[in-house]
């Protein structure tokens, strides 16, 4: 076992962070779209007292796919990392903190490279741990694509 993690869900996906990566969690707030930046950036919003980039990780995890005709704004993960401050993520469910539960190999699939392993919850629900590093660079790569 570990320590505390915060979960949450992209695209169905049950993800988690080392709670000391997390600096706040913030209700929805409104987005400014930034022109040219890739599906990854979901835009800018005000949180935890200034600017945040904030990213969508659904676009790194899953197949492109058509525009729902409304999205879903999700809460926001504001990352306190040192290669990861100042960088927010969009999830699609409320997070949730509790204690890690049994360390396990990270699930297969596209967000396995981002995450360090797995963790199964006393629920038995199998999330990948992120690497706040890995993911960091992962968000600050896809950021520099074009759109």
């Amino acid at each position: 076992m570990s320590g505390p993690l915060v979960r949450f869900l992209v695209a169905g996906i049950p993800l988690a962070l080392p709670v000391e990566a997390v600096a706040a969690v913030t209700e929805p707030a409104p987005l400014s779209p930034i022109p040219g930046t890739p599906p990854a950036v979901a835009g800018a919003a005000t949180l935890a007292g200034g600017v945040q980039l904030v990213f969508d990780l659904e676009p790194l995890l899953t197949p492109p796919r058509p525009a729902a005709a409304e999205e879903d704004p999700g809460h926001a993960l504001v990352l306190l990392d040192g290669d990861a401050a100042g960088l927010a993520l969009r999830v699609a469910a409320p997070p949730t903190c509790g204690p890690a539960g049994d360390r396990a190999e990270a699930p297969s699939g596209p967000a396995h490279r981002l995450c360090s392993h797995g963790d199964r919850s006393a629920d038995g629900v199998l999330s990948g741990v992120l690497e706040p590093v890995r993911l960091a660079g992962a968000l600050r790569a896809a950021s520099r694509r074009r759109g």
